[in-house]
């Protein structure tokens, strides 16, 4: 009995002091994976910074902090910053990532450097095994999010939920993802505000945007994606998209595929509510000219004439890269794929 139990506890210790051995060399591994990527950016022209990095959470997890992160891609122009970045997986699921983001952040584009304020901030990526990282579900999640422009500008948002996954629909192709997206009291720049609305009658609060949409990419969604910058679609589906803002109601739905020249071709079924004064905002927007905007507004009224009903059903149909209503031209047609 005291043979078998010396055994079992000679088994315990060998077990406990294999799984410290490979968790430190995991977690080593880990921070040697990061300091190689960052090196990789650097050497293809990026600014690819940060101070430290260092893995903790054992026995069953790896968490690893990145102290002042800086990255800055000069082709596509942003670049972005931050005291520290935090990455979780859990030790069994090396495919699995949380990355928790501080409270401030430092955001550029040309022309403009904006910090970004938030009570919360995580992004979660569950990718597919293999070296190309390729997405297989992930989600975005922020809430009390500020952003304030170096010329003065603000914006923001109580919450922005968005998640895409890799999913299997019948008719659809092997690629197809799923989006789900929310965003409650978005507020819009004011610099935007006075483009869309000089007159100061509608709120520049957005009071929610919800989406739910299928897409087919051009490309896998891979580490590439991120590296280069580009991305297209060749197909994509509304489900249900609506915007609820100042008594404006938008509701849409269609499928849209990419033509011969990556133009969106298809249509998109739209319920409108206060169309007149969504049209009056295009109008003085410049999104559709006075003419276009003027005969728009005629062939609606016409419609809700036969609608019976404040809400206004329409049909937007897009070929021959031109948007039309019924006969009347409203724009060109949206691009989805690169020329």
């Amino acid at each position: 009995m005291v043979r078998a139990l010396n055994f079992a506890t000679l088994s315990v210790v060998l077990a406990a002091a294999g799984w410290v051995a490979w968790w430190m060399i995991a977690a080593r591994g880990q921070e040697a994976a990061l300091a190689r990527w960052f090196e990789s950016r650097a050497a293809e022209g990026w600014q690819a910074e940060m101070a430290a990095i260092a893995t903790t959470g054992f026995p069953s997890r790896f968490d690893t902090l990145i102290r002042q992160p800086a990255l800055s891609d000069p082709d596509a122009g942003w670049a972005w910053s931050a005291p520290e970045l935090r990455l979780e997986r859990p030790a069994l699921d090396p495919t699995h990532v949380t990355a928790e983001f501080p409270s401030s952040q430092t955001l550029a584009v040309p022309g403009e450097r904006a910090s970004v304020e938030s009570r919360e901030m995580t992004a979660v990526l569950a990718l597919f095994p293999g070296i190309a990282l390729q997405l297989r579900e992930g989600s975005v999640l922020a809430r009390g999010l500020a952003v304030a422009g170096q010329s003065g500008w603000r914006a923001g948002a109580e919450l922005v939920d968005a998640s895409v996954r890799r999913r299997t629909i019948a008719g659809e192709p092997p690629e197809t993802h799923e989006l789900e997206a929310t965003a409650e009291r978005v507020l819009l720049p004011e610099a935007l505000m006075r483009r869309i609305d000089p007159s100061g009658v509608l709120s520049p609060e957005v009071s929610a945007l919800r989406a739910d949409a299928l897409f087919v990419p051009d490309r896998p969604l891979d580490r590439a994606v991120i590296e280069e910058g580009r991305i297209g679609l060749r197909t994509l589906v509304l489900r249900r998209v609506a915007l609820d803002w100042d008594g404006m109601g938008l509701t849409a739905r269609g499928r849209l595929d990419a033509d011969a020249a990556g133009l969106a071709e298809g249509e998109v079924a739209l319920t409108l509510n206060d169309w007149r004064r969504m049209i009056a905002v295009a109008r003085t927007t410049g999104a559709l000219s006075v003419e276009v905007a003027d005969a728009v507004e005629a062939a609606l009224g016409l419609i809700a004439i036969f609608n019976g009903s404040g809400a206004l059903d329409v049909t937007v149909s897009f070929a021959g890269g031109r948007a039309r209503i019924g006969p009347v031209p409203v724009g060109p047609a949206p691009r989805l794929l690169a020329p």
